[in-house]
């Protein structure tokens, strides 16, 4: 066998995930996604060498940027959070449920000729569990080998996605819209109608809204499945819930194990916040309970999500101003 002949077989099994990074003794062969340096063809005759290469995105949370000279990139962002806890919350738990279902249905989509998409709005007050839901579903994901696009720019993910797909043309994807009236307000409803079921659409994606007021979004947001196909409320969290993360926070055998029950029934309608910020003030820093609890409940447990978001349709946007959909702001914020 040749020296090419050996380091093309080598390159072939390293693709099939057998260890040849020592017998290469190059780092640039990785053992399950090739990384090597390649040629780009910018025409005929015309050539030019780039970095390292690899065949599919590592799987990962990740957010778009582009430079000064227009090339997109794909940075990998960790998410850091407190342990994730499973509050045996109802709306959560159906939300979660419903997401495994629909990964686990694509056969289906395609025998309909569906395009294979789904959109989740969550709607709640500040500190309701919004973002653990999304948590959850964003790290099942990534186990599972696919990849999380955060939205910041409706106008530049539509683009990523475009890009994505064009290497990657079957991966799962979830694409994040937090707090996504504000970026309504910075972008425009247009930008955000684009990316959720315009022209340019991905298959095998996931979009996850929340929102802490849904009465500034207008009803082609709101009211319009294929958009967003289950709008759902996460409400503060119930007794059960509350109960489920004091147990799963205060160690087995502390002193303050026995008195969890007290400490359910003296936070009702306080948020996950408002239940660590009691975890931390008495077990890390070693402040009185009766002074703590006095002090969040001062801090108020005011519902920030409009208690008047009664319809499903949510509130209309007003006129275009400044060549942009401007949304009505009844609270005056």
């Amino acid at each position: 066998m040749t020296e090419h002949d050996e380091l093309q077989d080598i390159l072939s099994k390293a693709e099939e995930g057998e260890e040849s990074r020592d017998k290469l003794g190059a780092p640039w062969v990785a053992q399950t996604n090739v990384s090597v340096k390649q040629w780009i063809v910018e025409g005929n005759d015309s050539f030019a060498a780039t970095g390292e290469t690899v065949k599919t995105l590592p799987a990962g949370m990740y957010k778009v940027s582009v430079d000064d000279r227009g090339v997109m990139h794909f940075r990998m962002t960790p998410v850091l959070t407190d342990k994730i806890i499973d509050l045996k919350d109802t709306a959560s738990d159906e939300i979660i449920a419903g997401i495994r279902k629909f990964w686990e249905s694509q056969a289906a989509f395609n025998k309909l000729g569906m395009l294979y998409k789904r959109g989740i709005l969550l709607w709640g007050p500040a500190g309701s569990g919004k973002t653990v839901t999304v948590t959850i579903l964003m790290r099942e994901l990534v186990v599972a080998g696919g990849a999380v696009l955060f939205c910041e720019n409706p106008h530049l993910t539509v683009h990523a996605l475009e890009m994505l797909r064009k290497v990657e043309n079957n991966r799962r994807l979830i694409v994040v819209l937090e707090d996504i009236e504000e970026i309504v307000h910075n972008f425009g409803e247009h930008t955000i109608l684009a990316l959720l079921d315009g022209e340019h659409q991905v298959a095998n994606v996931v979009n996850i809204a929340t929102t802490n007021f849904p009465e500034r979004l207008g009803a082609r947001i709101v009211n319009r499945p294929s958009r967003f196909d289950h709008v759902r409320k996460i409400g503060m969290p119930n007794d059960a819930a509350r109960h489920a993360y004091l147990e799963a926070t205060v160690p087995k055998g502390s002193p303050f194990c026995s008195d969890i029950h007290k400490w359910v029934e003296d936070t009702n309608g306080m948020s996950i916040a408002h239940l660590r910020e009691l975890v931390v003030a008495t077990m890390c820093l070693g402040e009185d309970y009766d002074t703590t609890i006095d002090r969040l409940k001062k801090m108020g447990t005011k519902v920030t999500s409009s208690s008047e978001f009664k319809s499903p349709v949510g509130m209309a946007p007003s006129p275009k101003a400044n060549g942009r959909t401007s949304i009505a702001n009844p609270a005056g914020i």
